[in-house]
C-alpha cells in the first residue's frame, strides 16, 4: 500500500472525534469523507462501520496477499520458476506438477512417488486364490523385469499378476472339465472293450518305448481321450509289432467268459449303475451292454 495504516487509523479517528465533539455530522460517515474519493466505493469501506473496522480489513488483507504465492511472469527464469513450484507443492502437497515426458528422470521421479518400485525385487506378490492350482512362477519372473522397465506401479503389478492368474486358473478348470468329459465320452464309446483297449495303448507305448511322461499318463488315467484313441487306432496300421500286440491283447474276439460274467456281478451289485436308473442318459447303452455281457458268459 502507499499509505501507512496505522497513521490513516489515527487521522480517522481524530477526524471522526473532531466531527463528534463538534456536535454537528454522523462520525460514522465523515470518517469516509477523509478518503480520497477513489477509494469510498471499495467493499472494505461499505463494510466497515469505523476507521478501526477499516483499518483491519485492509491489515488482513496485506496480510493474506503477503501469505500468497506469486504465479512467475513469462520473462521469470528457471530459479523463480522452480521455487514457485517448489512453494506450490508445499502448499498443496496432492497437487502433482506436469511432466517432460521426454525426460526419464523426471518420469522416473513420478513413478516412483506413485510407487513403482526402486527394483525388480522391489516388488511384491499379492495373496492369490488359485483354488488348489499353482501359479506359472517361471511366467511371473518373466513379467516383472518388463513391467519395472514399463514403469509399472506396485499395485499395477498386483492387478496384472491377479489378472493373469485369474485367466490362467479358468483356463485350467475348463480344460480339467473338458477332459473329464471326454473321458466319460470315450468310457462310453468303447463300453465294455475300455480296459483291454486301455491295456492295448499301454502295451503299445511301453513296446515302442513312448516318452516316460505319456506312459505314466497312460498308468495314472490322465492322458487325453484324443490321444488314447489315436493310439488304439495306430496299433491297427502297424506291422510285426503291432500284430504281436494285438495277438497279446485280442480286442477283436470281445472280452472272455470269466471277464463278462465279472462285469455282469459288478454291475448287479451297483444300485447307482446306470443300468438300474432308468433316468440316467446312459440307462441305454447300458441295459444294451447287459446283454452283450449275457451273450458272452453264457457262450
Amino acid at each position: 500500500m502507499l499509505f501507512n495504516l496505522n497513521r490513516m487509523k489515527m487521522k480517522l479517528r481524530s477526524m471522526a472525534d473532531d466531527d463528534d465533539g463538534g456536535g454537528q455530522g454522523n462520525g460514522e460517515q465523515d470518517w469516509v469523507q477523509t478518503l480520497p474519493e477513489s477509494m469510498r466505493e471499495w467493499d472494505e469501506v461499505k463494510n466497515s462501520d469505523s476507521p478501526e473496522a477499516f483499518a483491519k480489513q485492509i491489515g488482513d488483507l496485506r496480510s493474506h496477499l503477503g501469505n500468497s504465492i506469486r504465479i512467475p511472469g513469462e520473462d521469470a527464469g528457471e530459479e523463480d520458476r522452480k521455487s514457485f513450484l517448489e512453494k506450490l507443492q508445499n502448499h498443496v502437497p496432492e497437487l502433482v506438477p506436469a511432466v517432460d515426458l521426454e525426460d526419464p528422470e523426471a518420469v522416473t521421479t513420478i513413478l516412483r512417488s506413485m510407487g513403482l518400485p526402486e527394483t525388480v525385487e522391489g516388488y511384491k506378490m499379492p495373496d492369490l486364490d488359485t483354488q488348489g492350482l499353482e501359479v506359472d512362477q517361471n511366467r511371473v519372473d518373466t513379467m516383472l523385469p518388463i513391467m519395472h522397465k514399463l514403469g509399472i506401479t506396485q499395485k499395477q503389478a498386483a492387478g496384472l499378476i491377479e489378472a493373469v492368474a485369474e485367466l490362467d486358473i479358468t483356463a485350467s478348470l475348463n480344460a480339467e472339465k473338458a477332459h473329464k468329459t471326454e473321458l466319460a465320452e470315450l468310457s462310453e464309446e468303447w463300453g465294455v472293450r475300455e480296459d483291454r483297449r486301455r491295456d492295448l495303448v499301454l502295451s503299445l507305448a511301453t513296446k515302442t518305448k513312448a516318452p516316460e511322461g505319456l506312459i505314466s499318463a497312460i498308468k495314472s488315467g490322465t492322458v487325453d481321450a484324443g490321444t488314447l484313441r489315436w493310439m488304439h487306432g495306430l496299433v491297427g496300421q502297424l506291422s510285426a509289432d503291432g500284430q504281436e500286440i494285438l495277438n497279446q491283447h485280442s480286442d477283436s474276439g470281445g472280452i472272455t467268459k470269466e471277464e463278462a460274467e465279472s462285469k455282469i456281478s459288478e454291475t448287479m451289485n451297483n444300485k447307482a449303475h446306470p443300468y438300474w436308473v432308468a433316468s440316467h442318459p446312459r440307462h441305454q447303452a447300458a441295459l444294451d451292454q447287459m446283454v452283450k455281457l449275457r451273450e458272452i458268459a453264457s457262450a
